[in-house]
């Protein structure tokens, strides 16, 4: 979510500050948009039911709802790669750029090296960040609902929202 609206809407501003003038695939926006909106009542839906139904048994209902629409959702999202890379992949292309072919700036065991490296430092980043992030609750008494939902999404995508914008 913070992708979707954070960084496109800073990357909308910046663009329209730099260029008047802006387009986008209209086919891609209209498969981002319909996807999300799916994805909003997916999963807004079964969690709004739950919340309303009280009994055991209709909670376990939902629990399996739930479940299914997790399925489902997956197999959406793989149809959807698919779609983007395989059979319509060229109204995902720049119609402005060229076609050469990039070589690799490392080799396939280089790079799986650095990934694993890459995955080890992360996950005692993320240890640390949470041991941290324990101590920042209770001394700005915010909750932890604000600070999983709004301020981690926005450090962790840092850099991914720098790169958008710029």
């Amino acid at each position: 979510l913070s992708n979707l609206l954070l960084v496109m809407g800073c990357a909308f501003l910046a663009g329209g500050l730099i260029h008047h003038d802006q387009r986008y695939n209209q086919a891609g926006a209209a498969t981002q948009c319909s996807l999300m909106s799916m994805s909003v009542f997916a999963i807004g839906l079964p969690t709004i039911y739950t919340n309303i139904l009280k009994q055991d048994e209709e909670w376990e209902h939902m629990v399996a709802v739930s479940r299914w629409v997790s399925v489902m959702l997956l197999g959406v999202y793989f149809a959807y790669l698919v779609f983007q890379l395989k059979t319509h992949a060229h109204l995902f292309q720049d119609e402005d750029a060229e076609e050469e072919e990039e070589s690799p700036d490392l080799s396939a065991p280089a790079a799986a090296v650095l990934l694993l490296a890459s995955t080890v430092v992360t996950s005692f980043a993320t240890d640390y960040l949470i041991e941290a992030l324990k101590g920042t609750v209770e001394t700005w008494k915010v909750s932890r609902e604000f600070v999983g939902i709004i301020m981690l999404p926005i450090i962790g995508n840092a850099a991914e929202h720098y790169t958008a914008i710029t």
